[in-house]
């Protein structure tokens, strides 16, 4: 404690060029301490000042001096003579007796400290090793790094006739690599490291990241482990490389604080010393890339391209290597110099480096699945297709399928995650496709067909190639995308069957996330809290339907009930002001509510038999696996009760058996777009990576918090509310939270089975609905994919909901499932 508080006193000493130590020297008194700081020499003097009887060189001295250090002060013994060092000018004593012993062993400082601003990571040292490294370092070389370590070695010191314990540093500058130690007294212990990695591994107790280098390994301090994560790619570099990379660590660093790169500032020197030493073929792109680093502009982008384009693969790899740009950007640059027709084979030198940075970061994070598309690309116009494929193939295998996202739909920037890994597999499943002349390219035209089946071209160009020669899903797909191929209704017949879908094959209608009997539903016992209603008062607003009367609508109950193995519930038809859509119930029997708009001859909401179908078929389905167990009020009612916010469901939802089966799964896409719209050149925002389930856990939580906000907004204001469902029974699919779309996405797929015509499914879904009516003539007119990928002036869906409900229709139509269950119908 003494020591500390000493200590305190020591650092506010002045700068007198000399100390008067207490005691004598052979007698002599007084006895004083003198420096000159500009030749670096420490000389004790005894005697009167005007002519002194003893002058002694405390550096090159023959005398025995030794220093001693005590509690209550420090002192100096020559000879055995004790001098004592005047309380709290200890530390002062020590900074210059080493400096002076540097000096003499070194020479004189000749390294700038101006230069310490050019580091991407320092630390400050003690006065004694500032100094040593002032006299050591070559006067043009650049310290990029100075770190403390958590160790220290034993150092033998002539000043104390022993050792001292020295805290060890990293040096990195764009010449060496050096683990040192400099005692108080200027003594240095230092091994030099050749170029190589340097790897910062997460210690067990996480207090501190192991630092490997070359064979030697240390630990960082606690508190600098993430400096030491910042430098680590500098190790491997040859000096000119070194700086570049420097200045592109700063580059970032500063356009990510201020939003600016200065012209003058530590990255443009840094870049300045490394053009000047080590000029190459590629310091232009270097300077395009620094000077517009902060903006990102397309203009940019394309300076770089016209820059490096010309670039050997050596050249480019270098720069690549130094520069180690972004994912984003280094995908932006390979678009614009495959504009450009630069070469391939440097294009993909560019984009395997950066994919080898970004692996590091996260192996499976968008922006690596991201640049591993666009590398298996430029790998196949390069002409190495097959090991295309491989990569390919092998991301294939580590991502969900299509039906796994449909449940994150849960808001925009989910939509968009959605979309993505949409895109993501298609542009996958094109590189297998272009690169495999057998059955497997085959195969994954299809596959992308299935996942993109909103792309009338790409059905159009798998068509044409006879892909899916003897099956006419494709054409029917295809041809009711097309402008008017909405405007015309097909009545289908479905050949009956005698004997209700088995076991296994409900299992293929449910929806992937569905699959696993009892995990889905029980989110219902999380969120409803509600008893059904007793709808034994319908009788009174509701016309029982019969089967004289209303034919088709029991033709449809009965066929579907027969198919899911059930008993065929009883009908009601709405005359009141509800009378579009319809909604199941099971109290006090199974009945059906169908909207009667829909089965009037002289509206313009009725539905074909086979339209019917598809809305009749929704609603057994939601009786036969038990989703009308949580009708409209009760969702709403339930969410509402049991959080606020929903913040109560965030741990249930985190932690339920669905959650841990589907994590491992979609663990290889744990983060997605969060605004695809951020920046010019940016498609995907990146996220470190968290726990697998947790992740995928916290999506449903969210997507369930932002549900239960979005009913409690519209039940505030109870009248608005009903305008915007005014006509309509049961509950919008928007209005759902993210994991009852699950079983609203089931009960679309048996629609479709008991309907058979897709076209027939989607003009259903837009009739049933009174804000979308009116867009079933202009999705006719333009075309449905044009019509459902309409964005507002902000860039997001206008109809995000019906757009995910109708790819996830049309992928479920053109699926394997589809083709077993309706081929073992089939007559």
């Amino acid at each position: 404690m003494l020591r500390k508080m000493f200590g305190k006193l020591d650092a506010g000493q002045g700068n007198e060029p000399r100390i008067e130590l207490q005691g004598s020297l052979k007698g002599s008194k007084p006895v004083f301490l003198e420096w000159d700081d500009p030749t670096g020499s420490v000389r004790i003097v005894a005697g009167p000042p005007v002519a002194p009887v003893h002058v002694i060189d405390a550096v090159i001295s023959t005398h025995r001096i030794v220093y001693g250090e005590g509690a209550l002060g420090d002192r100096l013994e020559i000879e055995g003579e004790p001098l004592r060092i005047p309380f709290g000018r200890g530390k002062e004593v020590k900074a210059k007796l080493a400096a002076a012993a540097i000096r003499t062993a070194l020479g004189p400082p000749r390294w700038p400290e101006d230069r310490i601003a050019l580091a991407v990571e320092f630390e400050q040292p003690d006065p004694s090793m500032m100094d040593w490294l002032r006299s050591w370092l070559e006067p043009d070389e650049v310290i990029l790094a100075l770190l403390e370590t958590g160790e220290s070695i034993p150092i033998e010191s002539p000043w104390l006739q022993g050792t001292v314990d020295c805290g060890r540093w990293f040096l990195v500058s764009e010449r060496r690599m050096v683990l040192l130690a400099v005692s108080p007294f200027g003594d240095a212990e230092f091994q030099e490291f050749p170029p190589g990695p340097i790897t910062c591994e997460i210690a067990t107790s996480r207090t501190h990241r192991r630092i490997k280098v070359s064979g030697a390994e240390f630990k960082s301090t606690m508190l600098n482990q993430a400096r030491f994560d910042a430098i680590a790619s500098l190790g491997p570099l040859a000096p000119g490389s070194r700086l570049r990379r420097a200045s592109s660590i700063r580059v970032s660093r500063s356009a990510a604080s201020s939003g600016t790169v200065e012209a003058d500032g530590p990255a443009a020197r840094l870049l300045g010393l490394a053009m000047d030493r080590f000029p190459t073929a590629s310091d232009e792109a270097s300077s395009r890339y620094l000077a517009g680093f902060a903006e990102q502009t397309e203009e940019w982008i394309a300076k770089i391209a016209d820059a490096i384009s010309t670039l050997d693969p050596s050249a480019m790899e270098e720069w690549a290597v130094a520069w180690d740009p972004p994912a984003l950007v280094t995908a932006s640059l390979s678009k614009s110099m495959v504009q450009r027709k630069a070469d391939a084979a440097s294009i993909c030198v560019l984009l395997r480096s950066s994919l080898e940075s970004t692996r590091k970061n996260d192996a499976d994070s968008p922006e690596t699945i991201g640049l591993e598309i666009v590398y298996c690309e430029q790998q196949q116009r390069s002409g190495d297709s097959s090991s295309a494929v491989v990569l390919a193939s092998g991301r294939l295998d580590r991502l969900p399928p299509i039906e796994q996202v449909d449940i994150l739909s849960g808001s925009d920037s989910d939509l968009e995650r959605h979309f993505w890994l949409r895109t993501a597999k298609v542009r996958l499943l094109d590189v297998v496709a272009n690169g495999d002349a057998g059955p497997g390219g085959q195969k994954a035209r299809l596959e992308a067909c299935r996942s993109a089946p909103l792309d009338a071209a790409r059905l159009r160009s798998a068509i044409e190639d006879g892909v899916a020669t003897g099956d006419e899903r494709l054409l029917r797909v295809h041809d009711l995308l097309a402008p008017g191929g909405l405007g015309f209704r097909t009545e289908v017949t479905t050949p009956r069957r005698e004997q209700p879908l088995t076991e296994a094959e409900l299992e293929l209608v449910r929806h992937g996330l569905a699959r696993r009997k009892g995990l889905l539903s029980s989110l219902y016992g999380a969120i409803a809290t509600v008893e059904p209603p007793d709808a034994s008062t319908l009788r009174d607003y509701a016309e029982r339907a019969s089967s004289d009367r209303y034919p088709m609508l029991f033709e449809a109950l009965s066929e579907g009930a027969s198919l899911l193995g059930s008993p065929i519930p009883a009908a009601y038809v709405a005359r009141g002001q509800c009378r579009l859509a319809a909604v199941a119930h099971e109290r006090p029997d199974r009945f059906v509510l169908v909207g009667g708009d829909h089965l009037d001859e002289a509206s313009p909401h009725r539905l074909d038999r086979a339209e019917l179908r598809f809305l009749i078929g929704t609603q057994l389905a939601d009786l036969r696996f038990g989703h009308a167990r949580a009708t409209a009020s009760q969702v709403r009612d339930g969410a509402l009760s049991k959080a606020a916010s929903a913040a109560s469901m965030i741990p249930f939802l985190s932690s339920i058996p669905v959650v841990g089966g589907v994590a491992s799964r979609m663990g290889s896409v744990a983060s997605f777009v969060e605004n695809v719209r951020s920046s010019p050149v940016a498609a995907i925002a990146s996220r470190s990576g968290a726990g697998k389930k947790a992740f995928f856990g916290g999506l449903l939580a969210s997507a369930a918090a932002k549900g239960a906000a979005h009913m409690m907004q519209r039940q505030a204001s109870a009248e608005t509310g009903r305008q915007e469902i005014r006509g309509e029974l049961g509950v919008r699919t928007e209005d759902l939270l993210a994991e009852h779309r699950v079983f609203q996405l089931t009960s679309d797929r048996f629609g479709l089975l008991l309907s058979g015509c897709p076209r027939a499914a989607i003009r259903a879904m837009f009739l049933t609905r009174s804000d979308l009516v009116p867009e079933l003539e202009e999705a006719d007119r333009a075309g449905l994919a044009s019509r459902l990928l309409r964005v507002d002036a902000e860039g997001r869906l206008v109809h995000p909901y019906l757009s995910v409900r109708v790819a996830a229709l049309l992928g479920f139509y053109l699926s394997e499932d589809y083709r077993r269950l309706s081929g073992q119908r089939s007559s």
